[in-house]
């Protein structure tokens, strides 16, 4: 889901951040032309879904620890709006621009520049971030034991993305549904019957967690991020404001309701709330879609870009910098939740892009990077 300098092959990167586009100068430009348009409204939402998913995670950690009530009204509300949204705007984003980079580098071409890799950075951050767990021990709001490290086929925390992606882009790749009018109905219908009966079941298995999302990425394949850049582009941004801001409002209001997310583990809704439940994760991650084009004409264009830009870093890296926020604070003797939200927050965001800056310095980015070999 996320954009890096990973592979640099024109701008092509693993996850929800495909490919970066480029022109970064016109950032938010009320008067933006579609490609601009496209790059700060899609930035700015990757860069507010990727903020909301740390304060989630950052949330739920707390209240693992003791320090937030988990049980209370306002933190299950909390959890299942936020919940409810961020995560369908991910695979929408990635999906829009795959078909550019399949058709640049071939099926087995793209395989080895993306689901290879996605493969390698699973493997990597399951060894590095459990590793971490079973060196800290009681510290950790979950423990681990040394068997827990070859258990790979286990979801561990927030890194179940990784191998939902090698899936999602293996077979959007080999099924090319853009190709043709028949491809895009019966892809989006498989998808979207399988969204259906799996919205709101988690699994502790690799590859089988997300499965309501694959129809969102697919969603993304079979749309044309020009055309979508120059529709948006119509609007003024009253309209988006107001338009996004009352959706959001809509759905707020209606995940009170015991709605399922689409990928949450918590008891799924009664079946009678399922359609509502999907229609108001719909409505959210399209009204956070309008407000966040509306977000790319001001002056916050620029610093969620630069957040936007490095989702990858920040998704693999923000629960280790999160929880590590945590117990420091806790050493230090903080006992105000606030506090811990806030820097929690922040530090998820900060400090993987300071280390992906300092690797880089280091001349070694393969924490957040496949190694290659280069040809002489």
């Amino acid at each position: 889901m996320w954009h890096t300098s990973v592979v640099k092959y024109e701008n092509d990167a693993p996850g929800a951040d495909a490919a970066a586009p480029p022109a970064p100068e016109s950032l938010g430009a009320p008067q933006a032309k579609p490609a601009a348009a496209r790059l700060g409204a899609i930035d700015a939402a990757r860069g507010i879904a990727i903020i909301v998913v740390v304060f989630t995670h950052v949330n739920r950690g707390l209240a693992g620890a003791g320090i937030l009530d988990g049980d209370s009204e306002a933190y299950q509300w909390m959890d299942r709006f936020f919940a409810t949204w961020c995560m369908l705007l991910f695979p929408f984003l990635t999906g829009l621009f795959m078909r550019r980079s399949r058709e640049r580098h071939g099926f087995w071409g793209f395989v080895r520049l993306r689901v290879v890799q996605w493969g390698y950075l699973y493997l990597l951050w399951f060894f590095l971030q459990s590793g971490v767990k079973l060196v800290v021990g009681d510290a950790a709001n979950t423990t681990v034991s040394p068997i827990d490290l070859l258990q790979v086929w286990k979801v561990e925390g927030q890194l179940w993305f990784m191998p939902w992606m090698m899936i999602a882009e293996f077979f959007g790749a080999l099924i090319m549904p853009w190709l043709s009018t028949r491809r895009t109905v019966i892809t989006l219908v498989v998808t979207g019957v399988l969204s259906v009966f799996t919205w709101g079941i988690a699994s502790s298995y690799v590859g089988l967690h997300g499965l309501a999302l694959y129809v969102f990425y697919m969603a993304g394949t079979v749309t044309d991020p020009k055309k979508l850049a120059a529709w948006l582009d119509r609007f003024g941004s009253g309209f988006l404001w107001s338009v996004g801001l009352v959706s959001v409002a809509i759905g707020g209001a209606l995940t009170r309701l015991p709605l399922s997310p689409p990928t949450e583990g918590r008891p799924p809704a009664p079946v009678e709330l399922l359609p509502l439940s999907i229609f108001t994760a719909l409505l959210c991650a399209a009204g956070m879609m309008l407000v966040c084009t509306a977000l790319s004409r001001t002056v916050l264009s620029k610093p969620l870009s630069v957040v936007g830009s490095r989702t990858l870093e920040i998704y693999l890296a923000h629960i280790l910098a999160g929880a590590g926020a945590r117990i420091v604070l806790v050493r230090l003797g903080v006992e105000s939740p606030a506090v811990f939200m806030i820097v929690g927050t922040v530090a998820g965001v900060v400090l993987p892009l300071f280390a992906r800056w300092a690797l880089e310095k280091l001349h070694f980015p393969w924490f957040f990077e496949m190694p290659r070999l280069r040809r002489k």
